[in-house]
């Protein structure tokens, strides 16, 4: 909600009581979404057959 009223400029008031709730929902559905963090990095799996094979097995197992 504190995004629709930083981007928008309107006041908690006019966002409680003159904006519907359908509306408020499509604004936070439609805002942009930013997630800082670590990248992990991905260890590069060769994609033989023989590791295929290995990687379904080992998912099968959990």
């Amino acid at each position: 909600m504190f995004q629709i009223v930083k981007e928008t400029g309107w006041t908690w008031h006019y966002i409680l009581w003159k904006v519907t709730r359908a509306n408020i929902m499509l604004m936070m559905a439609d805002r942009s979404h930013f997630k800082s963090g670590e990248k992990q990095e991905q260890e590069a799996i060769p994609d033989t057959g023989a590791n295929l094979l290995k990687r379904y097995k080992a998912k099968q197992r959990k």
